[in-house]
């Protein structure tokens, strides 16, 4: 039997793969967009690019942080989730700088999460078209006001900075809002907060020294 077609000459499968087609360009261009903004963003902050260590596809995970404390002698203890996750499994080249840090959910009872930052990472929620390294959904993030992607870390030899990416609720460092286009340098000890919810931030190691251990809060 012959398939109908369309007042174009098209059998309705052809339509629907034109349809899908169309659907991945406006995707693909969403996401260039939407990468356009970010760098803007953080050409803004005068930050030098990461690009190259830049937020991948690889599946994200959630925080499970706890109260802050003065001593922290379990740092050693936990394992530490290098992130991006494109290099996990991976060593790291001297050329790639690499904080290790942990974060402590403020005002809940839950386990310390180690970050080994290697690069660009992203901290938001659940994003189906651009997946982000930090997935705060598990803690129920939009209940707190936290964006889909809300703000970022950027490793450098000597600094961490913090970047906020125009996030709907803002992003506080020790109670004091970034503003646009500002960033921050991350100190240990710092408290990080994105919309409601905050961590305190702890660090073991610096981007300057593979296995240098930075002295812990007293």
């Amino acid at each position: 039997m012959e398939q109908p077609t369309s007042p174009t000459g098209d059998t309705p499968e052809q339509q629907s793969n034109t349809a899908t087609f169309v659907h991945a360009q406006i995707a693909i261009e969403q996401d260039r967009l939407r990468r356009a903004m970010e760098e803007h963003i953080l050409r803004r902050s005068g930050i030098p690019s990461t690009r190259v260590f830049a937020s991948d596809s690889a599946p994200s995970f959630g925080i499970r942080t706890a109260q802050p404390q003065t001593q922290l002698p379990e740092l050693d203890a936990i394992d530490y989730a290098i992130v991006p996750r494109r290099y996990a499994g991976q060593p790291s080249p001297a050329a790639i700088p690499s904080w290790r840090i942990a974060l402590r959910r403020v005002g809940e009872a839950s386990p310390l999460i180690g970050l080994d930052i290697r690069g660009d990472t992203v901290i938001g929620r659940t994003d189906p078209d651009s997946p982000v390294d930090v997935n705060l959904d598990p803690m129920n993030g939009s209940s707190y006001g936290v964006s889909r992607r809300h703000a970022l870390l950027r490793p450098t030899r000597h600094n961490l900075y913090l970047i906020d990416l125009e996030s709907t609720n803002g992003t506080r460092c020790n109670g004091v809002r970034l503003g646009r286009g500002t960033v921050h340098v991350v100190k240990h000890g710092d408290t990080l907060s994105f919309g409601n919810m905050t961590f305190e931030v702890s660090m073991t190691r610096d981007g300057a020294e593979s296995g240098g251990i930075l002295a812990r809060k007293r």
